[in-house]
């Protein structure tokens, strides 16, 4: 599958309705899975399966290679620790989505429980309430305050640490440095909404092909989460049930600010993760983005060498009159779960330990793969090997000038663990997915000028409390 299928699937896996009830299956024994005629996925050997003691099963989505690589860091690193070590890494599909339903039929059977769980932060919400999930509390406590501010949040729920932090997904600002040096525009210029629609502006009259955004009529559902992620506090329901979509002000302002942003005539009319993103970004038509971090991965490859040293990256723009934007995330990010029965706990923290919480493990997943440390301390070190880092001599030049620090520029990951401790984290409930499906769906009807604000609001709360109703029950 090439990676903007990839995308594509997993953008629609990731808001489509799940028909079984969360809390239901976790409550189901193996009996009931059987009579409903449901499988088991995500984990290798089947039931009766034999594994040795050293043997850590990982559940993740998408590909093994990025965990290949941290593995085999981590173990060169460590070499007395793992030397007897084995990681069954699992890929459970194509989309996270499929890793969460792989854990929740795995824990209603009881058997072939992983050890280690890759999840996003906005999905951990039902195993946390459910109690399914292993307290790390003495993993996490030792070393809390050598963590960036996002990484120590994306290690707790409702107050208990029950996850490691693999990836903060902190919000960034990517833009055509040398387009905006030929027009004397400045990061500082888009502070405002009405400064950075006449910027875009400015930039699109000067090259007509060119446009400093994309947004098609199908706007990203990261432009919501990572909008409504800076006011703090908010949430889609109080805990007595009650949805506040209708009268919380973070979900009209967020609304408004992608229709007029849409509606200005300075976006390309291409949407993430569809096939022409990837192309517009080579073609020179998109000029800069809106987005987290991660994009750091993707955006050298999809421009090609030729614009390598051409971007730049900042925190993103305050953007008022909204709450400031520099603050807020996409979906938090990443992290690892191990579940309370999972047969190999002490392994599993081993390694999770060694390849997060351990700066000498961190720097070297670092150099694998260019995962950001989220440790303080590994920071002197960090910079010090980017400004000083020369070309291996089985790396080519052209793989070379894609890695973030050379395409971006030496002061990137400055920037980068800047926006750590800028993260704040939507309060996701048990329902998240669900919700954040609807409240999209409305944010199109309402870009796409088939309902105004106040009935695209109303609708998108309509739907949740007669499809989700009490999301913290249901």
């Amino acid at each position: 599958m090439s990676r903007y299928k990839y995308f594509q699937w997993r953008k629609s896996m990731l808001y489509m309705k799940e028909k079984l009830c969360r809390r239901t299956v976790l409550k189901l024994g193996a009996a009931g899975l059987a009579a409903a005629g449901l499988t088991l996925a995500g984990c290798n050997g089947g039931a009766g399966s034999s594994k040795t003691a050293d043997t850590v099963t990982i559940v993740t989505w998408g590909s093994d290679k990025r965990l290949r690589q941290s593995f085999q860091a981590v173990s060169s690193a460590f070499p007395n620790d793992f030397q007897h070590f084995k990681l069954n890494i699992v890929v459970a599909g194509g989309g996270d989505p499929d890793v969460t339903r792989s854990l929740r039929l795995a824990l209603a059977a009881h058997k072939n429980i992983p050890d280690i769980v890759r999840l996003n932060y906005n999905e951990i919400a039902e195993f946390a309430q459910a109690g399914v999930l292993h307290d790390l509390k003495d993993v996490i406590e030792p070393i809390k305050d050598d963590l960036y501010i996002g990484a120590q949040k994306l290690a707790m729920y409702q107050g208990k640490y029950v996850a490691i932090p693999e990836q903060v997904k902190s919000k960034m600002f990517y833009y055509r440095a040398d387009l905006f040096e030929q027009l004397h525009i400045t990061p500082g210029d888009l502070n405002t909404i009405d400064g950075l629609i006449a910027s875009a502006q400015k930039l699109h009259e000067r090259f007509p092909k060119t446009y400093l955004f994309n947004m098609g009529q199908q706007p990203s559902g990261t432009w919501l989460s990572e909008i409504i992620s800076a006011y703090p506090n908010i949430s889609m329901a109080e805990p007595s049930g009650n949805y506040v979509v209708t009268s919380a002000p973070a979900f009209s302002s967020a609304f408004s600010f992608i229709k007029r942003l849409h509606d200005s005539g300075t976006t390309l009319q291409v949407d993430d993760f569809s096939t022409d993103w990837g192309p517009a970004f080579k073609n020179g038509r998109i000029a800069g983005a809106l987005n987290a971090n991660w994009l750091k991965l993707f955006l050298p490859e999809y421009a090609t060498v030729d614009q390598a040293g051409k971007w730049k990256a900042a925190l993103w723009p305050d953007l008022l009159p909204l709450v400031d934007q520099s603050y807020g995330s996409e979906a938090g990010g990443s992290v690892f779960v191990i579940p309370e029965e999972a047969p190999n706990k002490e392994q599993a923290i081993l390694f999770l330990r060694r390849l997060i919480l351990d700066k000498k493990g961190a720097l070297a997943q670092f150099k694998a793969n260019s995962l950001t440390p989220l440790l303080r301390s590994a920071q002197p070190d960090l910079l010090t090997y980017v400004h000083n880092a020369s070309k291996p001599s089985d790396v080519s030049d052209e793989q070379w000038a894609l890695q973030p620090h050379n395409f971006f520029g030496k002061d990137f990951y400055t920037q980068e663990l800047a926006s750590y401790d800028r993260v704040r984290i939507f309060n996701y409930d048990p329902s998240a997915l669900k919700e954040f499906a609807i409240l999209n769906q409305w944010l199109n009807q309402f870009v796409q000028g088939k309902a105004d604000l106040k009935a695209s609001l109303a609708g998108a709360q309509h739907d949740m409390e007669t499809q989700i109703g009490n999301p913290y029950k249901s």
